[in-house]
């Protein structure tokens, strides 16, 4: 019987996991199932927001499981110990769970993790191409060439970088640099058309970027970072998606006043 309830596990267990193990994730994941299986029925769960929870989330909430996701520095204000060992730390989840004090963080569904991967994994390749980049003029620094075009990595400063007449090691440098800017462009646009691809589907987006200094991407980084908006009951209206104050003027942006002289000090008023 156990057999068989380790088999159905397996079986259903959601898409999108990864299956690729090498042994020792094979005998975690036997062991995991066995104590599912011999636990039966749905169960309530506490898992730390650590690094990696992501996969097992996705494994308990497929097979039916509650999920409560303890939010790691709340908890330890409530429950610091001086002995802190993995069976220590289970055993106060479990403790927090049953007698419902478990500070808890929001589980953000499969496609919205998706989508914050997807526009983090933009950002980074990003960060990564602008660091190569800036090795690019570091390296024409120590060359003692002064750039001629304002961009650099456009058709024409391409053409320029090209052309340098460097020593054989600096050359392979740069084009070492540039191959690799190339391909950063490439993944770049890729995840681009992702992101307009996933905005132009969205209501959200359109209601968004009626804000000043708002775009469809940054649009689609608010969406993804606050996630489902019913989780802020207690929100007052101009944060709410989709229903605009009736004071617009609320929704602009503007500087912080300047520091005046008690002399010259100007009293102003926000409305009737």
């Amino acid at each position: 019987e156990d057999d068989a309830t380790f088999e159905a596990l397996k079986r259903r267990w959601r898409e999108g996991v990864i299956e690729s193990w090498g042994e020792d994730e094979r005998a975690a994941a036997a062991e995991l199932y066995a104590i599912l299986a011999e636990l039966g029925g749905e169960l309530q769960v506490a898992l730390e927001a650590t690094y990696g929870w992501e996969w097992l989330a996705d494994l308990l909430e497929a097979e039916g499981h509650e999920l409560h996701l303890s939010h790691p520095l709340r908890t330890k204000a409530i429950a610091a110990a001086r002995v802190k060992t993995d069976a220590v730390d289970a055993r106060t989840l479990a403790h927090l769970l049953r007698t419902d004090l478990l500070p808890e963080a929001y589980v953000a569904p499969r496609e919205l993790r998706d989508l914050r991967d997807l526009l983090r994994h933009r950002v980074v390749l990003t960060r990564m191409r602008s660091a190569l980049k800036n090795r690019v003029h570091a390296l024409l620094a120590r060359q003692g060439i002064q750039r001629e075009h304002a961009d650099l990595f456009g058709t024409g400063g391409r053409r320029f970088l090209g052309e340098l007449p460097l020593r054989e090691p600096a050359r392979r440098r740069l084009d070492s640099l540039l191959n690799l800017i190339s391909d950063f462009d490439r993944e770049i646009e890729l995840a681009k058309r992702e992101i307009d691809t996933l905005a132009r589907h969205d209501p959200r987006v359109d209601v968004l970027c009626q804000l000043r200094g708002i775009g469809p991407y940054t649009a689609m980084l608010v969406i993804a970072e606050v996630g489902e908006i019913e989780r802020f009951p207690h929100s007052p209206p101009p944060l709410r998606l989709g229903r605009p104050h009736p004071d617009r003027s609320l929704l602009r942006r503007s500087r912080p006043p300047r520091a005046q002289s008690p002399g010259k000090a100007r009293h102003t008023f926000a409305g009737p």
